[in-house]
């Protein structure tokens, strides 16, 4: 392994935190953001919700008629949801059919049963719902997960303390169409990810755990917690097991998707990471970059022809030389506080790597900033273009449906500017002669009579100390 290859391999295991502050290695449930599900099986759960892509709703603690508030919001027994029921209706609804709530039956419906009573579950799915959706908004990923399956575990076999990791979670999400209705849970469509945090720490004490290879059926939830039980050989480690305990929680899995982009394994040979030349230069194993100064801002009008720029928003001309850069083929970094345009010149960059029909991969750890870029081409008719593979975009289906409806898509008629360009290049030309012309030394003073002036008594101002200074240099006729 050569160094590249070393720094890489060094950064990647970086993105793991594989120590005993990473919940997916220890985990311990949040008074405000969990929600423990109480009686279910975690392959009924994910036949419902992944299998079927159905929907599933929370329900509270069974309690007594005197426990009961006099007015709850709960779905109707014909599933009309937003029905305020009294006490009474309540508890007859929940508890009158015990041959209907008990055994399989109550775990193959689409209620799961929590351990909290109405005012406290409401309180939490409110909670949950919002900080789900802001995590969406701000970052554009999915941070909610039902996690199906613990791993009861020790660090060493010494060790006292047990520790709890999630094995599987299902990314979720949160909905109420009405104030009054009630929290409906659904997959995503996102993948199913299995915890390789607990899969890499593992390793370090011979435990390869299995991965998970998405399902098709509930018996493979089962089928996979017999592997992990295999896999750990329960009868050799003191106290360790898999428990099917099932909880709604926050987890962060931003960092996995890099981990296996770093994995030299994953790409075809002479194509991985380290044998990017870009990567080797970074990382101090390749040649250095070219010290040109790239495109100088003041050639443009002399080496740009309208013919050949494709800008769809204004630039000035800082912008533009970035964006001869980037077709040219320059690595860059362009710096720049809020508001000075930088979304303008992506927007720019993208439509003119279009034109060369090159494809172009646009990153943002802000959604927000996807948000704008895209919103730009979707103004300036270059919406159809783009495919968008973040958030709650990335669904297989919506993808599926864009392409189909892109594909089907007819193309634009074909717009006659050549006419155009060519009075463009001629006032071009004309405004560049008249500030060539106001900026050229003048008679004997060697100075050009080009001046600024921002208010009028401003520039009164000018002309008398002007007005004054003329004679001097032999020129007071031309001041009268």
């Amino acid at each position: 392994m050569d160094r590249v290859e070393a720094q890489l391999d060094g950064a990647r295991k970086s993105l793991l935190d594989l120590t005993m502050r990473n919940r997916l290695l220890n985990y311990r449930p949040s008074k405000a953001k969990t929600i423990q599900v109480a009686d279910e099986v975690p392959g009924e759960v994910y036949d419902r919700l992944v299998v079927k892509s159905g929907t599933m709703e929370f329900l509270p603690r069974v309690v007594s008629e005197q426990e009961l508030p006099d007015e709850i919001v709960q779905d109707a027994p014909d599933g009309d949801a937003g029905v305020g029921l009294s006490a009474a209706e309540q508890a007859e609804l929940w508890a009158a059919p015990e041959e209907e709530t008990n055994g399989t039956n109550r775990q193959t419906d689409r209620y799961l049963d929590t351990d909290l009573d109405n005012e406290s579950l409401q309180k939490h799915l409110f909670h949950i719902s919002q900080q789900a959706l802001t995590i969406v908004e701000e970052q554009g990923y999915t941070g909610l997960f039902l996690a199906l399956g613990f791993l009861e575990w020790r660090e060493a076999d010494q060790a006292e303390q047990m520790r709890r990791a999630p094995l599987l979670l299902v990314p979720v999400e949160i909905e109420r169409y009405k104030s009054r209705s009630s929290f409906k849970l659904k997959w995503t469509e996102e993948d199913i990810q299995f915890n390789i945090s607990l899969q890499s720490r593992l390793t370090g004490q011979g435990v390869m755990l299995p991965e998970f290879e998405e399902a098709d059926e509930k018996e493979d939830i089962d089928n996979y917690f017999d592997k992990v039980r295999k896999a750990i050989n329960i009868k050799d480690r003191n106290g360790w097991g898999v428990v099917e305990d099932i909880v709604l929680d926050f987890f962060s899995f931003t960092k996995f998707v890099m981990y296996k982009d770093l994995d030299p394994t994953a790409w075809p040979e002479g194509m991985s990471p380290a044998d990017h030349p870009l990567i080797r230069t970074l990382l101090g194993d390749g040649s250095p970059p070219s010290d040109s100064g790239g495109f100088n801002e003041k050639d443009i009008d002399a080496k740009l022809s309208s013919h050949d720029v494709f800008h769809v928003m204004d630039a000035d001309p800082s912008q533009i030389a970035v964006v001869e850069d980037i077709k040219a083929g320059r690595n860059l970094v362009v710096e720049g506080p809020p508001g000075t345009g930088k979304s303008q010149t992506i927007t720019n960059v993208i439509a003119e790597l279009l034109v060369s029909e090159k494809s172009v991969l646009f990153v943002s750890e802000k959604m927000a900033a996807l948000e704008v870029v895209k919103n730009r081409l979707d103004k300036c008719g270059l919406g159809d273009f783009c495919l968008e593979l973040h958030s709650r975009k990335a669904k297989k289906r919506e993808v599926l449906q864009e392409l189909e409806r892109t594909l089907g898509t007819l193309a634009p008629g074909a717009v006659e500017v050549d006419e155009k360009m060519n009075r463009l290049e001629q006032l071009k030309g004309e405004l560049n002669q008249y500030a060539d012309s106001l900026q050229a030394p003048f008679g004997v003073s060697g100075r050009s009579p080009f001046f600024m002036f921002y208010t009028k008594e401003r520039a009164l101002q000018h002309f008398d100390k002007v007005e004054r200074q003329l004679p001097r240099i032999g020129l007071g006729d031309v001041g009268n």
